[in-house]
């Protein structure tokens, strides 16, 4: 039997906490990330090259003086980079759909609404959310989507109950719209 925390999950938290440092501006040496963060060197230097691969970061060339005083091998300097993506939020109601996107630094890109009713039959409320989807995406590099829909889910993602949209009890809107996503 093993004990401790999960690996996959101790590496997320980490990224992250690193991530959140770097954002706090300026260039950082791995020694500075280590004292601000407490994750070891190692460690830092793993996540710095998953992050530099994935756009999250760059590094910084060294200064020509520094590399001229012949002390050894320059520090190696990072700086925090946003990469140009977005995120896409969905609304999926009995009267509307809505799409918005957004910067991964927060900013607001895009946001339309198509108007649907109550008993608008499937196929039809998905061509209006294909339409929303591409008005707010067109050209843009799509990181993370979220759904919202009217109703309780389990943890599978299913619509146990729905006021708004009754037929879609016992079905995963997920998979209702996943050609979409």
């Amino acid at each position: 039997m093993t004990s401790g925390a999960d690996r996959s999950l101790s590496r997320h938290w980490n990224e992250r906490l690193l991530v959140e440092t770097l954002a706090q501006g300026g260039d950082w040496r791995t020694s500075q990330l280590v004292s601000r963060t407490g994750l070891t060197a190692p460690t830092i230097n793993h996540l710095l090259r998953r992050l530099a691969e994935k756009g999250w970061v760059e590094v910084v060339e060294p200064d020509t003086a520094e590399v001229d005083r012949g002390r050894g091998r320059p520090a190696r300097v990072f700086r925090h980079l946003i990469p140009d993506a977005v995120t896409l939020g969905l609304d999926i109601g009995a009267h509307s759909v809505r799409a918005v996107t957004h910067r991964l630094d927060g900013s607001l890109v895009a946001h339309h609404e198509a108007r649907v009713n109550e008993g608008t039959p499937h196929a039809v409320r998905h061509r209006a959310l294909a339409e929303v989807i591409a008005h707010v995406t067109s050209g843009e590099d799509v990181w993370f989507t979220g759904i919202a829909v009217g109703g309780r889910l389990d943890e599978e993602g299913r619509v146990l109950t729905s006021v708004a949209l009754p037929a879609w009890e016992g079905q995963r809107p997920v998979d209702l719209f996943a050609d979409l996503l």
